[in-house]
């Protein structure tokens, strides 16, 4: 058969059909990235920032949507996974209290009506990658891709990047390929790919903002994804310095108020409607993730002033290094 190298542009089809996308609930970040379309999103985080419960959130959201979805969760077991999932899907009123032996200490868990209900809703929608497979690239996509032929499954949480075996010495290497062959993946069988990545080792910049090229240390990996998110837990930053001082500016004047937040989303990169800042809160209930409230536009550009005002100060007091001599 021959194929075409070539058309007149008159013969393609113009089509009036959004994209498929899945949404994340926070309806900011849906509006900066136009929710997580086919492909890849990365997630990039330090340690202990809430990353595990943010794509939690996310993909109880996506199961909401109708999606089925095939998870790697490098750092849960399947019980603590499902535990979690079980406690983001409850309120109050579906626990019960158990006692640990002759303790003061109390445990919470679902109650056996609230586990059965749970069950219904989420059998046959989330499949987790065995605890007991290997943690290989190459065995993990022959995983997904007989869940994705075999069930249907169109999300995939990868939960998180650091946690897949590498066979290389390479690290930073490794992880572009691991990414580039899970792109493939997204790509080739046009599903929805959530991956978790780690902050690099960022020490010698003495601050705490993450750019595109803090992803894993590598900017090819981030060049890989068609949507990059930091998310920063507010009460691991340091207060003192430039960061803290550029982030509250930045956060206000996306219309949050820094003190308000329990931790931030920051979208690097998009193909949707562009980069922002997004106030989350943190729903201990739940154990889940909610967008902060957003104050007025005159609250907010009070605030943005005073932190750009106290981040130029900053500047100027910081020591100039050899390096650096303005002459």
């Amino acid at each position: 058969m021959k194929i075409e190298q070539y058309y007149d542009i008159t013969q393609i089809p113009y089509e009036r059909v959004s994209q498929e996308r899945i949404l994340t609930g926070f309806n900011d970040l849906d509006y900066y990235t136009k929710g997580l379309s086919v492909g890849v999103t990365l997630l990039v985080a330090n340690t202990n920032a809430g990353k595990s419960t943010l794509v939690q959130c996310i993909l109880k959201k996506a199961i909401d949507q109708g999606y089925r979805a095939w998870v790697f969760s490098g750092e849960h077991t399947a019980q603590s996974f499902l535990q979690l999932m079980y406690h983001q899907n409850s309120e109050k009123k579906d626990y019960v209290a158990i006692r640990y032996k002759d303790t003061n200490i109390i445990d919470w868990y679902v109650t056996e009506e609230k586990e059965r209900e749970l069950k219904a809703k989420f059998a046959d929608k989330i499949f987790i990658y065995s605890n007991k497979a290997k943690r290989d690239i190459g065995t993990m996509l022959e995983s997904m891709i007989a869940c994705y032929k075999e069930r249907g499954t169109r999300f995939f949480l990868v939960d998180n990047m650091i946690s897949i075996d590498n066979i290389s010495s390479n690290v930073f290497a490794e992880q572009t390929r691991i990414t580039e062959a899970i792109r493939t993946f997204a790509l080739n069988y046009k599903v929805i790919v959530l991956l978790v990545a780690h902050q690099r080792k960022n020490a010698e910049k003495g601050g705490f903002l993450i750019d595109i090229q803090d992803v894993a240390g590598s900017l090819n990996i981030s060049n890989k994804a068609y949507n990059v998110i930091a998310q920063y837990r507010v009460d691991m930053l340091s207060t003192d310095g430039k960061d803290y001082e550029r982030l509250k500016g930045q956060v206000a004047k996306c219309g949050f108020d820094l003190k308000q937040c329990d931790g931030v989303l920051q979208v690097l990169k998009t193909k949707g409607n562009g980069c922002g800042f997004v106030g989350i809160k943190y729903d201990r209930e739940k154990k889940t993730y909610l967008q902060a409230n957003k104050i007025s536009k005159t609250e907010a550009d009070k605030l943005f002033a005073k932190s750009e005002k106290l981040y130029k100060t900053i500047l100027d007091l910081e020591p100039i290094e050899d390096g650096n001599l303005p002459f």
